[in-house]
């Protein structure tokens, strides 16, 4: 995932589809994008009422952990890739030590 990217879950539609009021939904969508492209959380200067705006934060905490621990997991599977990488990878039967070749008994 590189910079400005994120992964939009369903789970975030489904709770997003929750909300009735399409004032709402659509500043909690945006907030969501907002956050995921940016990292930047400026949901409330959406013009809303303080219930609207604990309304959206009770649904965007979850959101946005979800989001964290995605980019954090991908940097890390990344990082893990790029180890690997350096130390030539798993490699081929040639370059494998002898013993790893031979049958265990």
């Amino acid at each position: 995932m590189k910079d400005g990217e994120f992964l939009f879950r369903k789970s975030f539609y489904e709770s997003c589809q929750e909300i009735s009021e399409p004032k709402i939904r659509l500043a909690t969508y945006e907030a969501i994008c907002e956050y995921g492209v940016t990292g930047k959380n400026n949901w409330e200067r959406y013009s809303l009422t303080e219930t609207e705006q604990a309304m959206i934060k009770i649904i965007l905490n979850p959101i946005i952990s979800t989001i964290d621990a995605t980019k954090k997991r991908y940097k890390r599977a990344q990082e893990i890739g790029r180890q690997g990488g350096l130390v030539g990878g798993r490699g081929n039967k040639k370059n494998r030590d002898d013993k790893s070749l031979k049958p265990q008994s």
